[in-house]
């Protein structure tokens, strides 16, 4: 294929799309190690602290109110949680921090209704 010619869709070329995510167990193995998933999990995400587990562990909670949790997390769509009345977008904010604070700060976030695309149609 020439640099000029357009690539071809998708569906044409089935390597680009991913394969459906399921919920792990944790006791899966790692392939070329003697490592299971929940060794990682153990080693990368011990510190819930930090800015980005703080938020996941926010909408797992989430998820688990509203009976939500079978399905697993989309990292980049629109909201967070879908449930069939609708959608819900998670915000997560703590006083302490995985860092040392230099001083204490208000904590909060701006709420207000948000429409937003789907991570599997690609509109934002």
């Amino acid at each position: 294929m020439a640099d000029s010619e357009p690539l071809p869709q998708t569906a044409e070329i089935p390597w680009i799309s991913p394969p459906p995510v399921f919920i792990l167990t944790g006791d899966e193995l790692i392939a070329g190690t003697a490592s299971a998933v929940k060794d990682f999990w153990a080693w990368g995400m011990s510190n819930l602290r930090t800015n980005t587990l703080r938020s996941m562990l926010a909408e797992y909670l989430v998820a688990c109110a509203v009976g939500a949790q079978a399905s697993p997390r989309i990292e980049w769509d629109a909201f967070d949680v879908q449930i069939p009345e609708g959608r819900i977008e998670v915000k997560a904010s703590a006083y302490l921090h995985n860092r040392p604070k230099l001083e204490r700060r208000k904590s909060g976030s701006r709420i207000a209704p948000r429409f937003g695309g789907s991570y599997a149609t690609h509109v934002r």
